[in-house]
């Protein structure tokens, strides 16, 4: 692994330490060349200037992807929206994601926007110790299966952020798989942008459309709440907008991973989706309930900025199910 032994005790506990507030590279016991080594995966180790202390920088100053500027041509935007695939879980449903990267290719949606939690998590995060698959177990095994499967469909172009199931492996010393994702996918020349962040603003034709990891509310009495709260707070803070470099830019649409349910709803004059991942709890082993696996397929019209035409379509994989 790029002249580095991510799996040692050593290494394990120099990048706990810079995750957590930084040490000089005496108490990391680490190596110059390790930490050229670390930066290779795209961890972001600095150093203040003039000395030997050295943490990593977890801000994100990268969230925003700027695809096309507005225009009085009507233009078509076709992408899947997926979320929440738990790879690593006894749960995750690779043949329904199979499918939707299949459909998706056959049918010319290229764009893929990945809501977070593409991975279980560390084995100590939540109850993962419960339900993990332990062959899968670590980050670098997650995420090499997930990338591997990615590789099968290289016509898609994946965009990702993480969830906090993803980020939960850096309490442990081990690095956010979607960086190893990143790495391997872009080494086989296939279009993986991983965005370290829990969002991600996309400009098409001069509107914003965000994507988001919701942090669930544990008190969630309805389905619809957890929307209606995000979208409440992201509406007094930001107002129905975004301002970068200057600019002032309407946000059109919401993408919201980390519910695991399907929902379409149109409000602030913004379009707000949801899907319920690929979770698929076929033992009641899980203390909530789960839906069905889905994917939302999108095909949107924009002119002047504005969205003429928002056609969001939830897509499951033809299965049978039994009762017990």
């Amino acid at each position: 692994m790029l002249g580095i032994d991510l799996n040692s005790t050593r290494v394990k506990s120099a990048l706990k330490k810079m995750f957590k507030e930084g040490a000089t590279l005496d108490k990391l016991k680490i190596s110059l060349d390790e930490i050229e080594a670390l930066k290779q995966y795209g961890l972001k180790v600095e150093s203040f200037t003039g000395t030997d202390f050295y943490y990593i920088n977890t801000t994100s100053d990268a969230n925003f992807i700027h695809k096309s500027d507005k225009s009085k041509i009507v233009i078509t935007e076709k992408w899947l929206e997926i979320s929440d695939l738990w790879v690593g879980s006894m749960f995750f449903d690779e043949a329904s994601l199979r499918y939707m990267l299949k459909e998706a290719t056959e049918n010319k949606f290229y764009d893929v926007y990945i809501a977070g939690n593409l991975t279980f998590g560390h084995p100590r995060f939540l109850n993962n110790s419960i339900n993990i698959n332990q062959e899968l177990k670590t980050s670098f095994e997650q995420a090499k299966f997930l990338a591997g499967i990615f590789s099968d469909y290289p016509k898609l172009k994946y965009y990702a952020i993480h969830g906090s199931r993803d980020k939960s492996f850096e309490n442990h010393g081990e690095l956010n798989p979607l960086l190893f994702i990143s790495k391997e996918l872009s080494e086989n020349g296939i279009d993986f942008t991983y965005i370290d962040s829990y969002t991600l603003n996309i400009l098409i034709n001069g509107g914003i459309k965000r994507m988001t990891s919701l942090e669930k509310n544990k008190n969630t009495y309805t389905k619809s709440y957890p929307i209606d709260l995000y979208t409440r707070n992201q509406l007094s803070n930001i107002g129905r907008n975004m301002i970068k470099d200057n600019t002032n830019y309407k946000m059109r649409c919401l993408q919201i991973g980390n519910v695991l349910f399907d929902s379409y709803d149109y409000r602030a004059k913004m379009y707000i989706t949801t899907s319920s991942g690929f979770v698929f709890d076929t033992e009641g082993a899980m203390q909530s309930a789960t839906s069905i696996p889905s994917a939302t397929f999108c095909i949107v019209d924009y002119q002047d900025t504005k969205i003429l035409r928002f056609n969001s379509t939830v897509v499951r994989m033809p299965r049978s199910l039994k009762r017990n």
